[in-house]
């Protein structure tokens, strides 16, 4: 019987070596020289006060980046995120100012008021098939003009009769730490262990990379 042997054209990439590390790692290998050229123009620049003022600063942000990541992973996009944060402000201010609930009830109804935007998200993709950019676009314009509506044209909402645990968790510290810094570090933690550390994590890649192959598997990519 004659055997049959089939080759494959060699693409000039190999899964190990410098080339394949520097294409994982080049992101941290960049920023961690930026920040060394930083810190050589300017010794403060790497002083724990100016490393926590610049995480607080940015604790939103790193927040929005942790939840896009998980999301581009997937092959998709969200352009609604923006209108998320803003519905998750509104309900903590009714939960605060109107209905008078304790501070925890209005971190709960913040977060609630990101999963609508979440689950209006998923009904447009995932029952009417639309496609991710336009369905988010179209959750942003819909979640904008009901904040219109709500602000009476878009004015700004302020309450300064909080509770104090709530008002601390944008400027109090825990152990000298600020708390968004805190926040973000235990969000950070979650994240990696979900993406890296488990199933879903895997499923997740798997799909943002080859989406039919991962059906194919046996991925249940609607969920």
């Amino acid at each position: 019987m004659s055997q049959l042997t089939l080759k494959t054209p060699s693409t000039g990439q190999t899964g190990s070596g410098p080339l394949a590390w520097l294409s994982r790692a080049g992101f941290g290998v960049i920023t961690l020289l930026a920040i060394a050229l930083f810190g050589w123009a300017n010794p403060v620049f790497l002083t724990f006060d100016n490393w926590a003022n610049l995480l607080q600063g940015s604790a939103i942000l790193l927040i929005v980046a942790m939840a896009m990541t998980l999301i581009v992973s997937a092959g998709a996009i969200d352009l609604s995120v923006g209108v998320a944060l803003d519905f998750g402000a509104a309900f903590a201010l009714v939960a605060l100012k109107t209905w008078h609930l304790p501070w925890q009830a209005a971190v709960g109804c913040a977060l609630l008021g990101g999963v609508i935007i979440g689950l209006l998200n998923a009904f447009l993709i995932l029952i009417c098939q639309i496609r991710p950019f336009l369905a988010t676009l179209g959750t942003w314009f819909i979640a904008s003009s009901a904040e219109r509506i709500y602000t009476d044209g878009g004015g700004s909402i302020s309450y300064r009769r909080m509770a104090p645990e709530y008002h601390d968790l944008a400027v109090g510290n825990i152990a000298g730490i600020p708390t968004p810094v805190v926040i973000v570090l235990a969000l950070w933690l979650v994240a990696w262990l979900l993406t890296e550390r488990t199933l879903f994590g895997k499923y997740v890649r798997a799909i943002g990379q080859n989406g039919e192959a991962a059906r194919i598997a046996g991925i249940r990519d609607r969920r």
